[in-house]
């Protein structure tokens, strides 16, 4: 390319993040390219960025990765809390369908056999809304357990404090 080419060539600046992204990434082909505080001021200056502006990015960066991290813990906790629900009902249903079958001697109305349905219908919905990631209710539940976890975390620093080590 000649520098008449090179000038009219326009970019977006979401165009010129993934360039850099990739050029930064064939650079360094075993991926632990890491960068000092330093050289990102360096960048920053080369790029007519202004510090307060670099600190303010580097702020919300910061704080979009603790929130992607809670967000990643509450998850896990989700699908957790359910693997636990699933565990008490393979438990529980195995248990009612076997009395069921031994009480009626194979014969008869398998009653176990509803509350195994209704209560699986329930353990499906509870599944979809767990692995559902996105939405006005996740960002509520997600809300409602972050308060929760913030309250239990005083708590236990508060009761630290006064009780000997």
């Amino acid at each position: 390319m000649n520098s008449t080419e090179n000038s009219a060539i326009a970019y977006s600046q979401e165009d010129i993040q993934q360039i850099l992204n990739l050029a930064l990434t064939r650079k360094n082909t075993t991926g632990d390219l890491e960068f000092s505080r330093q050289q990102l001021v360096e960048i920053a200056d080369e790029m007519d960025i202004d510090l307060n502006m670099l600190q303010a990015a580097e702020l919300d960066w910061a704080n979009s990765q603790t929130s992607s991290q809670q967000r990643a813990e509450f998850d896990l906790y989700r699908q957790q809390q359910f693997q636990k629900g699933l565990g008490r009902f393979a438990i529980t249903n195995t248990f009612l369908v076997g009395m069921n079958v031994v009480a009626i001697g194979g014969t008869g109305f398998l009653w176990s056999v509803a509350v195994l349905g209704f209560w699986g219908i329930g353990v499906a919905l509870n599944g979809w809304n767990v692995y559902q990631l996105k939405g006005e209710e996740y960002d509520r539940k997600f809300q409602n357990w972050n308060s929760k976890r913030k309250i239990r975390k005083t708590i236990h620093g508060t009761i630290a404090k006064f009780l000997p080590q």
